[in-house]
């Protein structure tokens, strides 16, 4: 078969930071009405509300990474071929730039 070779190599997408502004703002929040709270200038139930929004803050940014991480755990081309040859064996431990694959197009 001619034609020409592609690899086909890992593409690790960046970790998400979307939360992590929320998060710490949540946090910030959190520490100031404990200190508050300890005070007595806020009421308990007005520090556990921002414990509250504290805790799913986190909740949310650690959903945010496993569903990063579950993305990276199916490789696909992006394009139709035939594989050649294959570099790397199922469970190996890769990093950006690694070739998995030789995938060659079908037209030759």
């Amino acid at each position: 078969m001619h034609g020409k070779i592609f690899l086909a190599v890992i593409s690790l997408a960046m970790f998400g930071c979307g939360n992590q502004a929320a998060v710490e703002k949540a946090r910030a929040d959190f520490n100031r009405f404990s200190e508050l709270v300890k005070s007595g200038t806020v009421s308990k139930k007005v520090f556990e509300e921002y414990q509250k929004k504290y805790n799913v803050a986190q909740s949310q940014a650690a959903l945010e990474q496993l569903e990063i991480s579950l993305d990276e755990t199916e490789i696909r081309a992006s394009f139709y071929g035939i594989l050649t040859a294959k570099y790397v064996e199922v469970g190996s431990m890769i990093s950006q730039g690694t070739p998995l694959v030789a995938i060659q197009s079908p037209q030759g």
